[in-house]
């Protein structure tokens, strides 16, 4: 399902080089593809490497990005 993804590339750098930390931005989409399945399938995938993980919709404006994303 996610062999040659871009997810898949970014959890794979994440596995090896394993940095402290790290945040995934994606658009609004990533909560849909799939039927929904792929940030769960992200979340668990992080997890079994020892993440920590939380999800959080931001609204990029609040933060000095001149643009609405939500």
């Amino acid at each position: 399902m996610l062999k040659n993804s871009l997810m898949c590339t970014y959890l794979s750098c994440c596995d090896y080089y394993r940095p402290q930390l790290f945040l995934l931005e994606n658009v609004q989409g990533f909560l849909y593809c799939l039927e929904g399945k792929i940030l769960p399938l992200t979340m668990k995938c992080l997890l079994r490497m020892g993440y920590q993980c939380t999800f959080a919709r931001l609204q990029a404006g609040n933060y000095g990005v001149p643009q609405s994303r939500l």
